[in-house]
Order: structure tokens, then C-alpha cells, then sequence
């Protein structure tokens, strides 16, 4: 009685393990046979091409194709491939977010019977999460499997995840297992082993009325480097002529883009609390108001902690910097 007993158990295990193998492999087949994931190849000159992935979206009843920026910034035509027949077909640029690395493309009338990605919720993405890479590295598609490291790397703006990515993932998607898009894959680490960056899904989904309204998104900057207090070394408080370890912990101004921001009223130590009256926790906050909330022009006010004192001062936002290559 006792051997049937294991002999029983065993099945159910083998049975159990064989069942969820089987639910892997076809989770891995849907997403690889995704039909809105697409090749994208973009002309820059006569013997020099651009190549990356990018994917069918839906906004408001419009259907368009995200990729990188990087992938068709310096083309002079850009194509995709359609996924069944393969064919080339001609796209017009819509939109373009140099900080957020994303461009909206037009879809031709082809796709018109493709179904469209869908998105996921950013609250129940979290590190350790198993996620997918889709794209077409050197031209061919392909689809690797990683975990999701950490949200808070990259300047507080990318996804860090272990999912392989290389020349030709860019602007594809980052799926999880219940096939939504977490995060659009952006970049890959060179010096570091199986490293990549992906945009996350919300940062998208906020900043696509902006990339179909307007030919170039621009943010505003108050060209200010901020960083939380306890990622800093002693070090920093010593050049600075700061008392460690510091008497309030947060989000601290570590330095200025130029002159302008030097002289704004804000000093090396502060402690930023609030923006125009919104709690300031970490970095991260406080960057994504600068992307999402504030445009060249506009004014804000920082509450910052300056020892025993609270000061309000207040900066006017500016275009960030940016130098893009020229088309050839």
C-alpha cells in the first residue's frame, strides 16, 4: 500500500511538472508568434541602414507603431515588415521623445486585420517578475527570457532586466507572462553580463498624447542633479563642507547643469521636500514631475530642507540640452 502510495505521489509530481512545462512552452510560442511585434528598418544613407523591432499600439481608437527614437532618428525612410508576408511597407514619423527614447510611427493600411499589443499595470510589475524580450537582433526574430531587476536604476527612468537583449531589440517589447507589454526594450549594458533597460509601460502609456500631438516632445529641465542622500558616500559630504551623516535624509541637490541653475537660490546639501506642493520621497518622484508635468517656461517651487530651515525658492524650466546626430 505504502509503494503505491509513492508510486501515486510521483505520478501527480511528474504529472504536475509536465503540465507546467507544457504552460510555459506555449505562454513562450504565443508571445514569440505575436503578430504586432514587427521588424523596422530605417535608410540613412545610400550604404548605411538602421534596424530594430517596434509594436502595433491602440489610443483611443487610433492604431499606431512605438519604437525607439534611436532606431529611426537619422533615417530618411523608414520601413516595416509586415508579419505574415514580410514585405516592406513605408511608415511616416508621428512623434519623436528624445529623453524617453520612444517615436510613434503611422500604420499602413496592411495591418489594418493585425491585432494590437495591450499594456500592463505598472503596480504589479515588481522585481523578480519573469519577463520576455520580442524583437529582431541582426534581423532575426527572437525571443529571450529574463527577470525583471530592479525599477530604479538608469537615473530613476528604466527597467533593469536580465532578459538578453542586442543590435535589433530595440524598441521591442518587454511581455510578462500573462502576454502584456511591461516595458519597451531600450538599451543593453556593454560592460556588464545580460544587463538591459526597457522603458516601463506607464511612462508610455502617459506620454502617447504628447508624441501624437506634438512633432517633438520636449521637457522641461531646471537643470538641477538631484540624487537620494543615502546613496551618497561620505566623501560627498566632506568636499561639500556637509555635516554626515546628514540631519535629514531624501532627496538631495548634488549639483547644477550651468550658471543659470547655480544661481537659482538652490545649494549643494539641500534637501528637496516638495514641488509646487507635491511630496518629494526619492529621486524617482521628483523625476518623473520634471518629465511629465513641466515644459521649457514653466515655473515651480522647490520646498527644500536647509539644515533647521525650510526655504521655498522658485526655477523656471528649460529645454533640456540635447545634441542629435545629423542625418546623412
Amino acid at each position: 500500500m505504502r509503494l503505491l502510495t509513492r508510486v501515486f505521489c510521483c505520478l501527480a509530481i511528474l504529472l504536475a511538472g509536465t503540465a507546467s512545462f507544457a504552460h510555459d512552452e506555449s505562454i513562450k510560442m504565443a508571445l514569440y508568434q505575436d503578430p504586432a511585434i514587427m521588424r523596422i528598418r530605417g535608410v540613412i544613407s545610400v550604404d548605411r541602414a538602421s534596424q530594430g523591432t517596434g509594436m502595433l499600439i491602440e489610443h483611443e481608437g487610433r492604431r499606431y507603431i512605438l519604437t525607439n527614437n534611436h532606431v529611426v532618428q537619422n533615417a530618411m525612410k523608414v520601413w516595416v515588415d509586415h508579419p505574415k508576408t514580410r514585405i516592406p511597407l513605408a511608415v511616416d514619423m508621428i512623434g519623436r521623445d528624445l529623453i524617453l527614447d520612444l517615436a510613434l510611427l503611422s500604420v499602413p493600411p496592411e495591418f489594418a486585420s493585425v491585432p494590437t499589443i495591450r499594456f500592463g499595470n505598472p503596480a504589479e510589475v515588481a522585481a523578480g517578475d519573469e519577463v520576455y524580450a520580442i524583437g529582431y537582433p541582426y534581423g532575426s526574430r527572437s525571443i529571450t527570457i529574463g527577470f525583471i531587476n530592479s525599477h530604479e536604476l538608469m537615473h530613476e527612468v528604466f527597467i533593469l532586466t536580465q532578459a538578453p537583449l542586442n543590435h535589433g531589440n530595440s524598441g521591442g517589447a518587454l511581455f510578462n507572462s500573462r502576454h502584456e507589454v511591461v516595458g519597451v526594450n531600450a538599451a543593453f549594458q556593454r560592460d556588464a553580463n545580460l544587463f538591459g533597460y526597457a522603458v516601463p509601460a506607464d511612462y508610455v502609456v502617459r506620454i502617447l498624447p504628447r508624441l501624437i500631438d506634438e512633432k517633438i516632445v520636449r521637457h522641461g529641465s531646471p537643470h538641477v542633479r538631484v540624487a537620494n542622500s543615502w546613496d551618497l558616500l561620505p566623501i560627498f559630504f566632506e568636499s561639500n563642507g556637509l555635516p554626515y551623516p546628514p540631519s535629514r535624509f531624501g532627496v538631495m541637490v548634488v549639483g547644477f547643469d550651468d550658471a543659470v541653475a547655480k544661481q537659482s537660490g538652490l545649494r549643494v546639501g539641500d534637501v528637496i521636500t516638495h514641488l509646487d506642493g507635491k511630496d518629494i520621497a526619492s529621486a524617482r518622484d521628483i523625476i518623473r514631475e520634471m518629465i511629465f508635468e513641466y515644459r521649457d517656461g514653466d515655473q515651480a517651487v522647490f520646498t527644500v530642507a536647509r539644515y533647521s530651515e525650510t526655504h521655498h525658492v522658485t526655477l523656471t524650466f528649460r529645454d533640456p540640452v540635447i545634441v542629435e546626430p545629423k542625418k546623412r
